[in-house]
């Protein structure tokens, strides 16, 4: 599936839209999906609003969970160094 000229589906669209216009709409991305994990995470543990930022901070959940966060990955574009 697919020829020697064709990018993955996730990595195109990047490509097309480059590193500006996309920056910002990752950054919301990132906040929400971080913000809707937390509120999952609560809730199957049963606990109290405001504990999960602590309980559960961005770093357990890339590296113990494997969130991905969008706008870090836009740092190794080669063009974001230009």
């Amino acid at each position: 599936m697919g020829g020697a000229g064709e990018l993955e589906p996730s990595r195109s669209a990047t490509v097309y839209f480059r590193l500006g216009p996309v920056s910002k709409a990752y950054g919301l991305v990132d906040q929400y999906t971080c913000h809707r994990l937390r509120q999952w995470l609560r809730a199957k543990h049963k606990l109290h609003r405001g504990a999960e930022k602590s309980r559960f901070p961005d770093h357990y959940l890339e590296q113990q969970l494997g969130l991905i966060r969008l706008r870090a990955k836009t740092r190794t574009f080669p063009w974001a160094n230009t």
